[in-house]
């Protein structure tokens, strides 16, 4: 106990120290991420459900998703989102309860996000964020075949609750 207590209490303070809540310096690309924070409501699959962004410490923000499948099931979500200085980029991490992790890597084109995963065994298929206003944004799934033409497959519109 005595060599974890050392580690511990250094981790937790970080942990700590890191709320969303906190104003510090967040400069240059990072701020970007602005356009996701707060409460958004949305429909999938006939099934209401909500997305509740945060910034988690002073470089990523973190979002929570819970929708109910088609199945009954519950769905849940954690995607981070951070910017990625070496790729010039911004980096997505979504883990679902499904138990797949996937990660996309995208970037800003006016209003509009398009992020590319990387799965290779399942084809090429990325997410664009449609920002219509501060408080409206479509995300439109979209998957490409072998001959790489890009498919609708899904678009969920989202409004900002607060």
């Amino acid at each position: 106990m005595r060599r974890v207590l050392p580690v511990l209490v250094p981790m937790a303070f970080l942990f700590l120290s890191a709320t969303p809540t906190q104003a510090q310096d967040r400069s240059g690309d990072v701020q970007q991420l602005d356009f996701l924070l707060g409460t958004w409501t949305f429909t999938y699959q006939g099934s209401p459900g909500t997305w509740e962004c945060e910034w988690f410490g002073t470089t990523y923000v973190r979002c929570f998703a819970e929708v109910t499948g088609t199945s009954g099931n519950p769905i849940a979500t954690v995607d981070v989102f951070a910017h990625n200085a070496v790729q010039g980029a911004f980096s997505w991490y979504r883990f679902l309860t499904n138990g797949v992790p996937e990660e996309a890597t995208g970037r800003p084109r006016g209003d509009n996000w398009t992020f590319v995963f990387h799965e290779p065994h399942e084809g090429k298929r990325r997410a664009s964020f449609l920002v219509e206003t501060p408080n409206a944004l479509t995300l439109r799934w979209e998957n490409a075949g072998d001959e790489g033409v890009w498919e609708v497959q899904n678009e969920v519109v989202m409004t900002k609750a607060r």
